[in-house]
């Protein structure tokens, strides 16, 4: 039988990936899910597309669509070749997201102690020069007979 409408879209796809060329593919792929209702055809198709989401050579990378087609992948292929892997990268995805998270709020944190600090050291240094005028009086009162 010729190949399908389907079939040729992730044809389409699979060249376009191995050529590196991630958002055509991602868009071929795109297309052939809407084509297809076979369920294993489409977790395989949510998979691939999980995985260039999150290619890092993809310079469209979108970690948070990597892990929505993962859980879409895991939702459909409870018998699927790939449900180990599919596990592990949505872990790590989960993983570099709090990772994320957690280095904004440090840096937001860090830029708040910058800022208490240098007003620390404004109010040392007018302290300082406080002390130094008292001790500049007491000098002077000690020399007085």
């Amino acid at each position: 039988p010729a190949p399908s409408e389907a079939d040729r879209a992730i044809e389409t796809a699979r060249g376009a990936e191995l050529r590196g060329e991630h958002r055509a593919a991602v868009e071929a792929y795109r297309r052939a899910s809407e084509m297809t209702r076979d369920a294993a055809r489409q977790a395989e198709i949510h998979y691939r597309l999980a995985i260039l989401e999150a290619d890092p050579n993809n310079p469209d990378r979108r970690l948070d669509e990597s892990r929505n087609e993962l859980d879409l992948y895991l939702g459909t292929a409870a018998d699927h070749p790939h449900q180990s892997e599919a596990r592990l990268i949505a872990a790590l995805i989960d993983e570099t997201s709090q990772l994320r998270a957690d280095s904004v709020t440090v840096r937001t944190e860090l830029e708040s102690m910058k800022l208490e600090l240098a007003s620390l050291k404004g109010r040392l240094d007018e302290k300082e020069k406080e002390l130094a005028g008292i001790k500049k009086v007491l000098l002077q009162n000690k020399a007085k007979p």
